[in-house]
């Protein structure tokens, strides 16, 4: 019965490693090994539309980077719509979101109307329930909303 190639590597990898002193001498020589071997640790593209996924609400956060509150509105409604699957979300939960990363927007409401207002528009309203100003407002990210996240989070890894 012949080794398994992937195992001998580990093997040989781990041996290799053991033998250095210091983290950040055994660190170097990882992120070596990673960029000799054009080894990413961003998430791979989904083969069945192109975008990346992402495991956790921060992962995604961090690969896009969002400077503004209407950006960082965009790629919460991104997470709630697109890796958590809902059809349609409301700004609370958005803003829930990002407050628990502590990048809470300042009004939340104002960020999804400035992105429903853009030319292509990036969100849109889909139903209001109550009649107050403060009614709550569910929102779902247009196809062009959803592209620009997908970008902004394929800008760092050079796609």
């Amino acid at each position: 019965m012949s080794e398994d190639p992937e195992l001998a590597a580990m093997a040989t990898v781990k041996k290799a490693i053991e033998g250095l002193e210091g983290d950040e001498i055994k660190k170097r020589v990882l992120l070596w090994a990673m960029d000799r071997f054009k080894i990413s640790t961003q998430p791979k593209k989904n083969d069945n539309d192109g975008d990346a996924s992402f495991t956790t609400f921060a992962d995604l956060y961090d690969a896009a980077s969002p400077k503004t509150d209407a950006d960082r509105a965009l790629v919460g409604g991104y997470w709630l719509q697109k890796e958590k699957g809902l059809e349609v979300f409301n700004s609370g939960n958005v803003n829930k979101e990002l407050k628990d990363l502590g990048h809470g927007a300042s009004n939340i409401t104002k960020a999804f109307n400035f992105l429903i207002g853009q030319s292509p528009r990036l969100a849109m309203q889909v139903r209001k329930s109550g009649s107050s100003r403060q009614a709550r407002k569910e929102y779902k990210l247009t196809r062009e909303g959803l592209k620009k996240v997908a970008d902004m989070t394929n800008s760092l890894s050079g796609k």
